[in-house]
């Protein structure tokens, strides 16, 4: 990074922390996660600036900054759909090798049970390595 995108940075900090702090407030990441990738976009917004195009830095790193945001909040939305995919209900059925194994909640073990919760572990580990889950 040069000493003038350095410059650019350092001078437009207080932007990326109001974007990050006013615009995404709740957006559902934590303040600090919004701020750390709001200073990613402007970092971005001063290495890929071109003061030939007659715009200023502040409008174009705003941009940059806005699209980094939204880009992360996407990230975060898909992770969290591909998570929810793998959840599976405690009343759904479970199959083994063709046979009916029963319902899932029926599968989990009674906390008082120490032996049918390693029991119970070693099947569910067993219902995970072959893809049921």
């Amino acid at each position: 990074m040069t000493k003038e995108q350095e410059a650019l940075v350092t001078e437009n900090m207080r932007l990326a922390y109001y974007i990050a702090r006013r615009k995404y407030k709740n957006c559902g990441i934590e303040t600090e996660d919004v701020e750390a990738t709001a200073l990613l976009g402007l970092v971005k917004a001063a290495k890929t600036f071109n003061p030939e195009k007659g715009i200023l830095f502040s409008t174009y790193a705003g941009i940059c900054i806005d699209n980094e945001i939204l880009l992360e909040l996407r990230r975060k939305r898909r992770h969290e759909c591909e998570y929810r995919g793998n959840v599976m209900s405690l009343q759904e059925v479970l199959c083994q090798d063709g046979e009916h194994v029963g319902p899932l909640e029926d599968v989990i073990a009674d906390p008082h049970d120490g032996h049918k919760q390693v029991e119970d572990a070693l099947f569910l580990n067993q219902l995970m390595q072959s893809g049921i889950f």
